[in-house]
């Protein structure tokens, strides 16, 4: 285990200790980036992926549904619907 137990600061970012990154679902701000950008790029297979990770007692119909669009209908989004 690496002996940084402490808060740093670096160039006005703070890392928190290596003691809690090592145990983190994300573990530096660099893996927060290519998950951030894998988000936005295909939001539907990140999401699902992650929902993959969690028990359900029945599989949703689709990761999500939505409308953006006043001239549509009213502005919605609904996650994991089904399940």
């Amino acid at each position: 285990m690496s002996s940084n137990n402490h808060v740093t600061e670096h160039d006005g970012l703070y890392s928190p200790p290596d003691s809690v990154s090592e145990r983190a679902h994300t573990r530096s701000f660099d893996e927060y980036q290519k998950r951030h950008a894998k988000s936005i790029e295909n939001p539907e297979v990140f999401w699902a992926t992650e929902a993959e990770k969690f028990h359900w007692f029945k599989k949703w119909d689709a990761v999500r549904s939505y409308n953006y669009d006043v001239d549509k209908g009213p502005v919605s989004i609904r996650w994991f619907e089904g399940g």
